[in-house]
C-alpha cells in the first residue's frame, strides 16, 4: 500500500500564529503536527509513505527526522515550488514514486490525529473506503450511506447527512484514483479546488462499491485552525 500524505498547502489560516512555521511544524503539547497526525497512521507504519510538501527551507529534513523518529523506514518526498489546484492534484504528482499503480493508496492531510486505534488496514475494504465520524457544521466532505454502509453520495461542504470525512480516502488502487479524477473533473469549465472526496461519486455512478467507515467523535482531534488546536491543547492537558 502507498500512503501519501499531502501537506502542500500554504496553510494561511496559521499565518502569524506562535512560530510562524509551517503548520506541520507548529508545536502541539510538545508534538510537531506533523507527528500528531501521522501518528494517526501507525498500524500502517510498515507501508510505503509519499509526503508532497511545497519547498520551504529545511522541510526535507524535517520530514527526514520525523520518520525516524516515528519509525517510518520507507518513504519519499516530493518537494514542489508552488500550490497546486487542490489535494486530489497534488496527490497526482505521487505517481512517478509508484511503480506498482495497482496497489491501494491511502490519501490522508497533515491536520488531523485520529487516536490509532481507531484505524487499522483490516478496515479498509471495496473500491473505496471513507472513514468518517458524526460532525458538527458544514466545513466538512459529507458522505450519505445505506445500512449496508455503501455510500450513495459524496459532497463537498454541502451537509447530506451528519457524517464528516477526517480526511482519510482509500482507494484500490492508484490507477483507479487517477482515471476517477480525470473523469470526474473533465471539462474546461471547472474552475474550483479540486478535492478527494467528490471524485468518489464517479466510482459510485459506475457501480464499484465504496464504504462508509464510522468512527468515535472521541478519538477524532481536528487541528485545522488556530481555535481547533487550542481546544486540543485544552483537552489534552
Amino acid at each position: 500500500m502507498n500512503i501519501i500524505i499531502t501537506m502542500a498547502g500554504k496553510g494561511t489560516r496559521f499565518s502569524g500564529f506562535r512560530e510562524n512555521l509551517p503548520k506541520h511544524m507548529l508545536s502541539i503539547v510538545g508534538k510537531s503536527m506533523f507527528e500528531w497526525a501521522i501518528s494517526s497512521l501507525k498500524n500502517f507504519f510498515s507501508e510505503h509513505f509519499i509526503f508532497i510538501a511545497l519547498n520551504y527551507a529545511d522541510n526535507e529534513k524535517f520530514i527526514e527526522d520525523k520518520c525516524k523518529k516515528l519509525g517510518i523506514n520507507s518513504y519519499d518526498t516530493i518537494l514542489i515550488n508552488q500550490t497546486t489546484g487542490g489535494q486530489a492534484e497534488t496527490a497526482l504528482l505521487a505517481e512517478h514514486t509508484i511503480s506498482n499503480k495497482e496497489e491501494p493508496i491511502i490519501i490522508y492531510n497533515i491536520d488531523t490525529y485520529v487516536e490509532s486505534d481507531a484505524l487499522t488496514p483490516s478496515d479498509l475494504r471495496g473500491d473505496g473506503c471513507v472513514p468518517c465520524f458524526k460532525a458538527e457544521g458544514t466545513h466538512w466532505s459529507f458522505v450519505e450511506f445505506g445500512p449496508d454502509m455503501l455510500i450513495e453520495k459524496i459532497t463537498e461542504k454541502v451537509r447530506i447527512s451528519e457524517y464528516g470525512s477526517i480526511g482519510l480516502y482509500y482507494f484500490k488502487s492508484f490507477e483507479r484514483f487517477k482515471q476517477a479524477v480525470h473523469s470526474y473533473y473533465s471539462g474546461t469549465t471547472f474552475t474550483g479546488e479540486k478535492y478527494v472526496a467528490p471524485v468518489y461519486n464517479d466510482l459510485i455512478i459506475k457501480g464499484e462499491k465504496v464504504y462508509a467507515l464510522v468512527i468515535d467523535p472521541k478519538k477524532v482531534h481536528v487541528l485545522g485552525t488556530p481555535v481547533e488546536v487550542e481546544e486540543f491543547e485544552k483537552a489534552f492537558r
